[in-house]
């Protein structure tokens, strides 16, 4: 089986969800997607519609709250970081990122995906830390882990445009192997190795238990509702909802949409439903042919905005309701909304810890595997202690007084 097709289950069922949540995160995708066009609806209305679709980042809001909140007790975590230097943790990022901004991305992918990946890249220099999406990693067994990323085709000349293409690296505890397709003369895809390394003749990465294990993991959380995939879906019905009501109003007040009567054939009604849908200010038709205005009722969009509004209290609903049942399992006394939130960032705060002790263990490997990794593993004394006494969080924050938050 190609490496293309390669997947688990549990990446099949969830990978829509995890775009979902991606797409309302960072707002990175073409309205079109999510915004099809009205029936009555003109071309350059519709085009207009799309390019000014207000897209309010709803979602990376809710999650900033959260994981704000948490970040605001980094400062007292308590960190025992080994063999590591100040210098190689001011910037073990791949782009030169501290780890305490590193740690921040980590909070955040935790909260939309309800998991992530951390991939520790051995460097001449120490290590790189790296928050991988579950969208890049589609296939993972005990010993090795199948992550996706991008690179610029080989053989490209200077004086052509560069063009890139999708890679398939296979971490394993001893090193690493990266593929990319190619189509051969016959039509037939194989793997070409593009790149590939070791860490070291005999040495190789271990987990805490001293078993073999490749320098990148995934991390889960406990909770039983996925925060941010909830959240992410009712962003999205509220953008869609948003922009109906837009398009609804539009097309409205549209005064340029009418009945003609007295057109015949098919080639002059095809001329005229043309004319219409492309908003064409000026049709010729022919002498018997008659136009008058056609009025769309517009008396429904002051019940849509109430819909709309409803609409965005049922996503702060949502949102609570999620940490609830979360904070649930951790205690019976998070019965109201402030109560739940601060228990689940305990929940999250053991979760990082947990996560934190495996990137430090792994980051000290790469500073010295030849000691500390496999065959014969020193013990590591990395340690992290998160606080667990959170309080309340208003999710909501300012959304509520001020104006801020209110749009869709």
């Amino acid at each position: 089986m190609s490496l293309k097709d390669a997947q688990n289950h549990h990446y099949r069922e969830q990978k829509s969800e995890w775009q979902t949540a991606r797409r309302m995160f960072t707002g990175d995708f073409s309205p079109k997607q999510l915004l099809p066009r009205g029936p009555y609806e003109a071309t350059l209305a519709y085009e207009k519609r799309i390019k000014i679709a207000d897209f309010h980042r709803h979602t990376a809001i809710l999650i900033g709250r959260l994981s704000g909140s948490l970040m605001q007790r980094e400062a007292g975590v308590e960190r025992t970081v080994g063999q590591l230097t100040p210098s190689l943790m001011a910037s073990i990022g791949p782009e030169g990122e501290s780890y305490r901004q590193q740690l921040s991305v980590l909070i955040d992918s935790l909260l939309l995906y309800n998991e992530c990946w951390v991939w520790v890249n051995p460097t001449p220099n120490g290590a790189e830390m790296h928050v991988v999406s579950p969208l890049q990693v589609p296939r993972w067994k005990d010993d090795s882990v199948l992550m996706l990323g991008t690179a610029s085709k080989p053989g490209v000349p200077i004086d052509q445009p560069e063009e890139t293409d999708t890679t398939y690296t296979v971490h394993r505890p001893t090193g690493y192997q990266t593929y990319m397709i190619r189509t051969n003369n016959a039509g037939k895809e194989k793997r070409v190795e593009v790149d590939s390394g070791s860490y070291g003749d005999e040495a190789f990465f271990v987990d805490e238990n001293g078993r073999p294990a490749p320098p990148i993991f995934r991390i889960r959380m406990p909770w039983k509702s996925p925060f941010g995939l909830s959240v992410a879906e009712s962003h999205q019905q509220l953008y869609k909802m948003r922009n109906e009501l837009d398009m609804g109003s539009t097309s409205g007040l549209n005064s340029s949409i009418a009945t003609v009567t007295g057109v015949s054939g098919d080639e002059q009604e095809q001329k005229v439903v043309k004319a219409m849908k492309n908003g064409d200010q000026l049709v010729f038709l022919p002498d018997e042919a008659e136009m008058e205005p056609f009025e769309l009722s517009t008396g429904n969009i002051e019940a849509a905005e109430a819909r709309l509004q409803a609409k965005r209290e049922d996503m702060y609903r949502t949102a609570y309701a999620n940490l609830e049942e979360s904070a649930q399992s951790a205690t019976a006394a998070a019965v109201n909304r402030g109560e739940s939130v601060g228990a689940a960032l305990s929940q999250l705060a053991g979760t990082v810890e947990s996560a934190e002790e495996t990137i430090l263990r792994f980051v000290e490997q790469s500073v010295n595997i030849q000691d500390l990794g496999g065959p014969m593993p020193q013990e590591s004394d990395v340690s992290v202690d998160w606080p667990r006494d959170f309080q309340q969080v208003d999710l909501q924050g300012d959304s509520q007084g001020n104006g801020q938050g209110q749009g869709d």
